[in-house]
């Protein structure tokens, strides 16, 4: 996949496929434990450097850790990636949709979503292996 124009804002999804249950310790929050199967983090771009940077920045694993997401990032490269160019800031909404499908869960709270104001639990949603996340319904 390309990564977006310079400059270009939105929210952007990253898939992870865990053969093994992998421990994780992100920044301050406690170690947790990610299962195997699929990881879905939701985030957003809307600062310098927009959705390319972002994207760009979470495909390399060799970087200096500064968000929760680069802890799992620096040992487990993403799948794949979905992006929104739109100018609202859909990270919650995408990421309470995702905690309620089926077989979702939570593997760490707070991940992703120390300074988030909408009572998301996490950004980050746990799928098990024979039940890969319903992606497309939520990048429409």
């Amino acid at each position: 996949m390309d990564l977006p124009p310079a400059s270009v804002k939105g929210t952007y999804v990253l898939l992870f496929e865990l053969e093994t249950p992998l421990v994780v310790q992100a920044g301050r929050l406690d170690d947790g434990l990610l299962p195997a199967g699929f990881m879905v983090y939701v985030g957003s771009a809307f600062g310098p450097g927009g959705l390319r940077a972002r994207i760009a920045r979470h495909l390399r694993q060799v970087k200096r850790k500064h968000w929760h997401i680069d802890w799992l990032t620096v040992v487990q490269p993403p799948l794949a990636w979905f992006i929104d160019t739109g100018h609202e800031h859909r990270e919650c909404e995408w990421s309470q949709a995702l905690a309620a499908q089926r077989f979702a869960t939570i593997p760490i709270p707070g991940f992703g979503a120390s300074d988030c104001q909408n009572g998301c639990r996490s950004h980050l949603i746990a799928f098990p292996p024979h039940a890969q996340p319903d992606l497309p319904l939520w990048l429409e």
